[in-house]
């Protein structure tokens, strides 16, 4: 048997507390060559045996770097060639113009794309997990990052260690220095990525001029920026909770345009609540999935909640108004075209995978996984499925005449999309753009509206498939 050193007991540690894996695991490990992917598919090799785990890696050559990329995938050959691990290779051949066409930067667009490609060679090899080697010090840049771009708690979240239950990050409470040593004492190579000392990128600056100013007063930033991204995430999700149910007491009406809030009662809830139920009402009304920034939130909370009946504000296509002890958000953005229909798109869903939904742009992330006190909750953009209610030949789609479906909360009452979609005020060339998640048994999830309730989760649900509308890959 291996004996473990002790860096691969404390990974080890890791993937036992954040409960990562389970023993007999598919895991497809993405290596660049760098040092933190190569301890990491070291690490997990070294685990192999006592977990059961299937070993796949894939190396991206973004098409970038030229020669020097054509050599970090020979490495990554010869290393997996060694080590006994199957290996994927593909070409991204990424391009400066498709970023700026996205309005994205180069960074966030390559993000994005490997992500997509690595949910999609996943589910080809049938790997329930991605693992990435993210480190303590890749978290003190994030946390940096949004912090100077003045973010909230969500931002100062930083990295989770396991995101969507299928992509996990065993190494990210380990520091760089940590995963050199290990290096070291395995007599492990690795590659050095050029572009990682260019100054053109933010995360760059950050991590060679700002990052070692910082140590001289605090040697032990990484350690201490790391645990406050773990602290400020708690509190996070339980004050995005704690609103979600105040939101869901405060309406007047059900989700219908304009909708309606009890002003005395907001006005009753800590500042923090306040922020984040004006924040889910213009989501609601103004069907975004993220967002709206800091001060128009602000603006709303100073010109509305505090002023005369009768004040009205435009925020993000929403007119925000009082009206004695209520405020009204009503939707009344640009008006569409008088034509304006999209075209008919129906995708095949694999499981897990990552689907960019092409009519709104939006990042659709799906996966299998087992029942815990999470599989209880959801909201309009997260929602978990009773795996077992359903077949696994899934579609994404639009809407079609004659679509029913049993909206969750109406307790198995059957309705017609045309009439759910009337009810919310949505004009058809918004409807059009709503992706379905779709069953031979029927509609499971009207994409960041409704579910359906024949699929929820019970208390004899083993397995669940959650469904998540997500933001830009981090």
């Amino acid at each position: 048997m291996t004996v473990l050193s002790t860096f691969e007991r404390e990974v080890e540690e890791m993937l036992q507390s954040h409960r990562m894996l389970i023993p007999g695991d598919q895991v497809l490990v993405a290596i660049s060559g760098g040092p933190d992917s190569v301890a990491l598919l070291s690490v997990l090799l070294a685990l192999r045996p006592s977990w059961g785990l299937g070993l796949r890696a894939v190396h991206f050559d973004h098409g970038l770097r030229g020669i020097e990329a054509q050599n970090d995938a020979k490495f990554v050959n010869d290393f997996c060639d060694r080590i006994g691990v199957d290996l994927t290779i593909e070409n991204l051949d990424l391009q400066r113009s498709m970023a700026r066409e996205r309005g994205e930067s180069l960074q966030q667009f390559a993000s994005k794309v490997r992500y997509e490609a690595l949910f999609r060679i996943a589910n080809t090899q049938g790997s329930r997990k991605i693992a990435l080697g993210h480190t303590a010090d890749d978290q003190a840049e994030t946390v940096l990052m949004w912090m100077i771009r003045g973010s909230g708690t969500g931002g100062l979240a930083g990295m989770s260690p396991v995101r969507n239950s299928s992509v996990i990050r065993p190494l990210l409470k380990f520091s760089r220095a940590e995963i050199l040593d290990y290096l070291r004492i395995r007599e492990l190579g690795y590659r050095t990525d050029s572009s990682n000392l260019s100054s053109l990128y933010f995360r760059n600056r950050l991590r060679h001029e700002l990052i070692p100013v910082l140590k001289r007063y605090n040697p032990n930033l990484v350690n201490v920026l790391s645990r406050q991204a773990d602290i400020v995430r708690e509190d996070h999700l339980y004050l995005e909770q704690l609103a979600a149910k105040a939101f869901e007491d405060l309406k007047r009406n059900d989700s219908a345009d304009p909708l309606a809030l009890h002003r005395a009662s907001l006005l009753a809830l800590p500042l923090a609540i306040q922020r984040r139920v004006i924040r889910l009402a213009l989501q609601t009304i103004a069907r975004m999935t993220y967002g709206p920034r800091f001060g128009s939130v602000e603006m709303i909370l100073d010109r509305i909640f505090e002023g005369q009946s009768g004040s009205s504000v435009l925020s993000h296509g929403v007119r925000v108004t009082r009206e004695y002890d209520q405020i009204l958000f009503e939707f009344v953005g640009s008006a569409p075209p008088l034509v304006q229909t999209w075209p008919a798109t129906r995708q095949t869903v694999h499981i897990p995978s990552q689907i960019t939904w092409p009519l709104t742009g939006q990042t659709i992330e799906i996966a299998v996984n087992p029942v815990s006190q999470e599989s209880w909750k959801g909201n309009r953009v997260h929602m978990n499925f009773d795996a077992a209610t359903f077949s696994h030949t899934l579609v994404l789609r639009t809407w079609q005449p004659g679509d029913q479906f049993c909206p969750l909360g109406l307790g198995g009452k059957r309705k017609k999309l045309k009439n759910f979609f009337s009810d919310m005020k949505l004009e058809r060339s918004q409807r059009e753009r709503i992706p379905l998640l779709v069953a031979p048994e029927g509609i499971l999830w009207v994409g960041g509206y409704r579910a359906d309730h024949r699929f929820r989760v019970r208390e004899s649900t083993r397995e669940v498939l959650t469904v998540t509308l997500c933001p830009e890959s981090t």
